[in-house]
């Protein structure tokens, strides 16, 4: 009797163990500021409550129905398994995506004892137009925007490597060019170039600095 009762409660225990639901951490989007001609890999990081999900069969439903993107991850709990908190992650190619703006939906669930247990997670990225050229480097690191979102103004500071030839240009999340602000040739060096809020609508800008072998992208956000 004693011993059907322990078995009973630590029965209880170990199905109770699965009441706690896996989460989802973060979600990341590769690269940072991505354009028309990047391969867009997601990788979704999270936590599961038992280590036995991670060895157990799975699956993945993908369904990229653009804009609107749905990636669900289903891991079977099987085996004896440590009862403790367990890092999980899983990384998929979405591929090259064309200009728009993009909201995906994440899911995490894990099954166990014909349950089911998930958490939700969504995020929102813009694809950004880039003209093919192989002879242009990217560089991310010398293009700067302060305050940035603005109002009223904001100043860009940029620094080129040689006296060359520059253009620094605002389009919008659809490609469009809708202001230009240098195309002329500039010093080496550091320079400053400032924006009167006037200049733009409310919204959201990407920034393009060129230069005869570079080229650098940041976004713009006008309140």
């Amino acid at each position: 009797m004693k011993t059907t009762v322990l078995s009973l409660f630590f029965l209880f225990i170990f199905l109770n163990s699965y009441s706690q639901y896996p989460t989802i951490d973060s979600i990341t989007i590769a690269p940072d500021n991505p354009t028309n001609t990047d391969t867009i890999e997601v990788t979704i990081y999270g936590t599961v409550p038992h280590t036995a999900c991670l060895t157990g069969p799975g699956m993945v439903i993908d369904s990229f129905s653009f804009p609107q993107l749905y990636i669900k991850i289903g891991l079977n709990c099987s085996g004896p398994g440590d009862l403790i908190t367990t890092s999980y992650s899983y990384m998929d190619s979405i591929g090259i995506l064309s200009v728009n703006n993009y909201y995906l939906h994440c899911q995490l669930c894990i099954y166990i004892n014909s349950q089911t247990f998930c958490d939700n997670a969504d995020t929102s990225f813009t694809i950004i137009p880039m003209n093919i050229n192989t002879n242009f480097k990217t560089d991310y690191n010398n293009l700067i925007i302060h305050p940035n979102p603005f109002n009223n103004s904001t100043q860009i500071i940029f620094s080129i490597q040689e006296t060359t030839n520059v253009r620094l240009y605002i389009i919008n999340i659809y490609g469009i060019e809708v202001l230009e602000l240098v195309n002329y040739k500039l010093e080496k060096g550091i320079h400053n170039i400032n924006i009167k809020g006037s200049a733009l609508a409310s919204g959201i800008y990407y920034c393009i600095l060129e230069t005869k072998d570079r080229r650098s992208h940041i976004k713009l956000v006008k309140l």
